[in-house]
């Protein structure tokens, strides 16, 4: 087996020009390697300074692929962030081999009801929300 990632980031964009890519680069930033990012619409093989986009290209079926496959990477001292809530059953996927899991709750997505596969995947984790407005749905 490989060396066990210290870092997984599971976003939906992370080289775009919007909130949640900006948010994702300074995630990256400040996350310990070897680290890997799982990104949703982004393409795959981009890169975020030293760090290569693992990208599904829009495709949730392969996004599940990446993840799936990236488990055998992560121990329990693996964290995996996940940038959007939308992407937390796919964070759990990741981390079900005992990895630290924070989610991260940005706004709008969170002030609506939850789907179960969403709600289930945050009861495995620690939940960071830029507000308290944000963080009271969940």
């Amino acid at each position: 087996m490989m060396n066990p990632l210290r870092s997984v980031l599971i976003t939906p964009n992370v080289c775009g020009a919007d909130g949640i890519s900006s948010l994702s680069r300074q995630i990256v930033r400040a996350l310990p390697e070897p680290l890997v990012v799982l990104s949703l619409h982004d393409a795959d093989g981009m890169q975020v300074g030293a760090t290569m986009v693992r990208g599904a290209g829009g495709s949730r079926s392969r996004l599940l692929t990446l993840a799936a496959r990236l488990t055998a990477q992560c121990d329990r001292d693996t964290i995996a962030i996940c940038a959007h809530v939308h992407l937390a059953p796919v964070t759990r996927l990741v981390a079900w081999r005992a990895a630290t899991v924070v989610y991260v709750l940005c706004g709008v997505e969170a002030w609506v009801p939850l789907r179960p596969a969403e709600r289930w995947a945050l009861e495995s984790g620690e939940l960071i929300a830029i507000s308290t407005r944000t963080r009271s749905p969940v």
